[in-house]
Order: C-alpha cells, then sequence, then structure tokens
C-alpha cells in the first residue's frame, strides 16, 4: 500500500476529528484545500495545526503510513464498543475514509483521550513535507502536529510524524468520535489475493521454469492490458463491534475479492459491501481488491476459458470463484470450490500454495457459505465438518494462522 501523505506522493487529507455527547453532534466537512506548508517549530500550523515539540503519547505506537481506523491513547476506564469505516473507492486508487467510534468513560472522573496517527516515515527521499492538508471541522480539541527525528547514526533514518487530537470525556459519559481523511492504495500488474488475503508468492509467478500461472494462457491475453487490480488493507481499531463499508464512487460492482467472507456481506446500496464483526473476535486488519473498468462477467468468460486450458490451475479457480460470488451465481461457485478442493492434493506444493500460503480454510467457509445461499444445509454442514478437519491438521503443522482460526470458529457454528 502506497503511504498516505507522503511528500514524494501529494495527497489531500480532507479531514477532521470531531466529537459530540452521547452521539449528537456536528457531522464532519468534506473540504479540498491545497497542502500547507510545513510549520516552523512552535508555530501554528495552516487549518488550525498546533505545530511544535511533542511526544508520543503513551499507548500510541509510530508505524507504517496505511488505511486504518485513528490509533487512540486513552486510560484503562475507558471502554470502545463499538466502531463504523465507510471505505469509498475510486477508478484511481483514492480511497476516502469516514470513521467513526464510540468511547465511554467508566472513571468517577473525567479523561483525556489522544485521538489521531503516528506514524514512521523512513527517510529515504531527502525528507520534506509528510503530512499536510489537515484542519479542524469542529469540536473542542486543536489538532497537535510535530515531528519527532529518530537517531541520526541509523543505517536508516527515520521521522515519526504525529498529528493528534485530544478529547475529554466526562465521567459515566459516551462521547462519539467522528473524522474522515483520503489516503490511496497500490494498482498491481496482476491480481494479488487468494480468497482476499495477500498471495504470498505473488511475486514469483514470472520464474521461467513454472508453467502453472494463469498470466501464461492464451486465454488471459484478452484482458492481460484491463486486468490491473487496486489491492488495500484497513486496520481496525479497538471496539468490540466493527462495521467496515466498503463501496465503489460509481456505484458500480468494482470489488473482486474481501478477505473474511464469513463476515461480509452485500448491501443494497449498488457496488457496496460489509464486514461486520461482534464479540471483539476481529482481526488486525481486513484486506480487499477491486477493479474498475473491466466488466465483471467479462472478466468470468475469460477466467472460463483459462480454467479449459489448464484445469489444474489452482489460483484460476479461486479468482474464479471469488468472481462467482460477486456475480451472485452460487451454484457455479459451489462447483468451481468442489473442483478446486479436489484438486488441491496434488497440485497445491508445485503451485506453491503450502504451509502459511495453504488457503483451504478460507475456501471451505466460501463453499459452506455458498452452499447455504442455495439452501444445502445438510451439505453444507458435512463441508463445514471437513473443513474444520482440514484446518486442524494445519495447526497441528503450525499453521495456526488468525485465518485458520477464524474460519475454524465460523465453520464450527455451522454444525
Amino acid at each position: 500500500m502506497r503511504a498516505l501523505l507522503l511528500s514524494t506522493l501529494p495527497l489531500l487529507l480532507s479531514a477532521c476529528v470531531v466529537h459530540s455527547q452521547t452521539g449528537e453532534g456536528t457531522e464532519a466537512n468534506e473540504a479540498d484545500k491545497p497542502d500547507a506548508p510545513a510549520a516552523e517549530e512552535g508555530a501554528a500550523a495552516e487549518g488550525g495545526a498546533r505545530s511544535g515539540a511533542c511526544s508520543i503519547p503513551e499507548g500510541m505506537t509510530p508505524a507504517k503510513p496505511a488505511l486504518a481506523m485513528p490509533q487512540i491513547a486513552a486510560p484503562e476506564d475507558v471502554s470502545f464498543e463499538r466502531e463504523a469505516a465507510m471505505l469509498e473507492v475510486d477508478e484511481n486508487g483514492k480511497v476516502k475514509v469516514s470513521f467513526e467510534f464510540s468511547a465511554r468513560n467508566n472513571a468517577s472522573e473525567a479523561v483525556e483521550l489522544a485521538v489521531g496517527f503516528a506514524w514512521r516515515i523512513q527517510e529515504t527521499g531527502g525528507g520534506g513535507t509528510s503530512l499536510s492538508g489537515f484542519e479542524i471541522v469542529g469540536g473542542r480539541g486543536e489538532l497537535e502536529r510535530c515531528t519527532i527525528q529518530g537517531p541520526e547514526e541509523m543505517q536508516q533514518p527515520f521521522r515519526d510524524e504525529l498529528l493528534i487530537v485530544r478529547i475529554s470525556v466526562e465521567p459515566g459519559k459516551t462521547e462519539t468520535i467522528k473524522g474522515a481523511y483520503v489516503g490511496e492504495v497500490d494498482q498491481a500488474d496482476k491480481p494479488q489475493t487468494l480468497f482476499g488475503f495477500h498471495d504470498r508468492f505473488v511475486h514469483n509467478w514470472k520464474n521461467k521454469n513454472w508453467d502453472w500461472p494463469y498470466t501464461k494462457r492464451k486465454a488471459y491475453a484478452e484482458i492481460k492490458d484491463e486486468l490491473k487490480p487496486f489491492h488495500g488493507r484497513f486496520g481496525l481499531g479497538k471496539a468490540g463491534r466493527s462495521q467496515i463499508t466498503i463501496r465503489s464512487s460509481k456505484g458500480e460492482v468494482w470489488m473482486r475479492t474481501m478477505s473474511h467472507e464469513q463476515v461480509t456481506e452485500k448491501l443494497r446500496i449498488p457496488g457496496t459491501f460489509r464486514w461486520s464483526f461482534w464479540g471483539g473476535d476481529k482481526p488486525a486488519q481486513v484486506e480487499f481488491e477491486y477493479m474498475p473498468g473491466v466488466e465483471l462477467m467479462r472478466e468470468i468468460e475469460v477466467f472460463r476459458k483459462i480454467i479449459k486450458e489448464n484445469r489444474y490451475d489452482l489460483r484460476a479457480r479461486i479468482r474464479l470463484a471469488d468472481l462467482a460470488g460477486f456475480a451472485g451465481d452460487h451454484e457455479a461457485r459451489v462447483s468451481i470450490l468442489e473442483a478446486l478442493l479436489k484438486y488441491w492434493k496434488k497440485h497445491h506444493k508445485e503451485q506453491m500454495l503450502h504451509d502459511a500460503n495453504d488457503v483451504r480454510g478460507a475456501a471451505y467457509v466460501a463453499l459452506v457459505k455458498s452452499l447455504l445461499a442455495i439452501d444445502e444445509k445438510g451439505e453444507a454442514a458435512r463441508r463445514a465438518d471437513e473443513g474444520i478437519g482440514v484446518i486442524k491438521k494445519l495447526e497441528e503443522a503450525g499453521h495456526d494462522s488468525e485465518m485458520n482460526r477464524m474460519a475454524r470458529e465460523w465453520l464450527e457454528k455451522q454444525l
């Protein structure tokens, strides 16, 4: 993912953090304003930000810039019950993120939250202003902005950028904090995911000794110059209940794959989908891939041709299964997934789909979900039990990943 707001990638962060008692307050406005110049030490930055010497609040850890819910530094007496984010993607890879979350103060006295981002910027291109374009839209907090330079003797020098708003929460009260920003995701020259999860060996496909990649098939040439999807990740926050909604700016079905399918759903608004996590059982991040400009049914037709050329191409079957899911053709998807699992044992190692890149857990989730969609409850339960057995063997072999754990827990609920 391209870093948010780096000087080498001029990007607008139209943004804001606003807050209100018990969820009532001022909505964040959207403003398209030019990037502000760097502020002098101790001076006020454009947009009302205060810039100068500061330290990163306890509870925040500088991280690589990425799309995510904001970081929060808060006392232990503060609980976070729910969070929500809307990601609107456009045809150029820009992602407009609107977010909100609730914070409840369970203490007998007022507490202060620090809400925002702490980013670690690698100094590889001579520096420059890395974070810009912020403005406060409403609320009582003032945006604080500062840079903390890393040790000069480092082989790979870095600086930490901090942008936060401090928010007071009265005892026994709940604050709803809202905000927005704009980021970008990377565009690739071919699909990068397997059932929405990053393909660990996607960059090894070009090895001239391997004949299995579908990029070498004759049918793939029909769509090669167009099949350049955007791949992104979104980091979740602290709340026990999370809803992440993603939609295309044009209201079209651009989504091609989403991780954690067991908690995804298609909404009535065209081109809009959602992840919902409850009870604190949630991943650190979700992944997605979308592609504007290529009609979904045309892509399906091409991948059907690819499978006819090589029926053992597991990645082509995974891609076709994802496409069929977004097309709503669950009967076809069941057939595709059954063939995928049938051919898996003999061909997965030669296609580098083993160990940490073994996505059969996600495949069983997809199969069971599609069986349930066509009311095949008995077969869904049988396949769920089969999938649990596969995942347990992977876990016993040391591949107890978050993906496998969450897939197994969901499959167990289907029995």
